[in-house]
């Protein structure tokens, strides 16, 4: 059987943990590698799949299209995100497994921005100046008590030359 490396996160695990499991693991198993991996995310309920909408059920098999896996494990089934732009808000409830990167579309459509324009923008976690990478869970940057965030949808930081 192949070995899959499995990358996790949650909230308040800024960094990736990592594990490697058994292709076909069952749920006790992925339970486990949360444990080892990361202890601290270990009581939470919700395992999502990254950028999937429902947790995985208990009676799961590990699937992977190749060679590693990235979990997301959560208190939230889902977060409530609010996105401020140029005085508009645009709201939704997001999976705590989703990227910031699909984030970012989805408000770059809400406010109209084309696709091409949306490279010069990035979320900014609202009253910080921190802007997560695209690739950063949602729900690792919310509260373990929480399930919600806002953003300021903003520009980049342009080079003139």
């Amino acid at each position: 059987m192949q070995n899959v490396n499995v990358f996790i996160q949650g909230p308040g695990v800024r960094d990736v943990r990592f594990g490697v499991l058994a292709t076909n693991s069952d749920y006790a198993s992925i339970r486990k590698i949360v444990k080892e991996a990361a202890p601290e995310l270990a009581e939470l309920e919700h395992v999502f799949y990254e950028d999937t909408d429902e947790p995985l059920p208990i009676d799961c098999h590990l699937q992977s299209d190749g060679d590693s896996v990235y979990l997301h494990v959560s208190r939230c089934k889902r977060v409530e995100v609010t996105v401020n732009f140029n005085g508009q808000l645009f709201e939704r409830k997001f999976s705590p497994a989703t990227t910031i990167g699909r984030l970012k579309r989805w408000a770059a459509k809400e406010a109209g921005i084309s696709k091409e324009d949306a490279t010069e923008y990035a979320l900014q976690i609202a009253g910080t100046d921190e802007r997560p990478d695209g690739e950063a869970h949602l729900g690792s940057l919310v509260e373990c008590t929480n399930c919600n965030i806002e953003f300021d949808l903003v520009p980049t930081d342009r080079v003139n030359g």
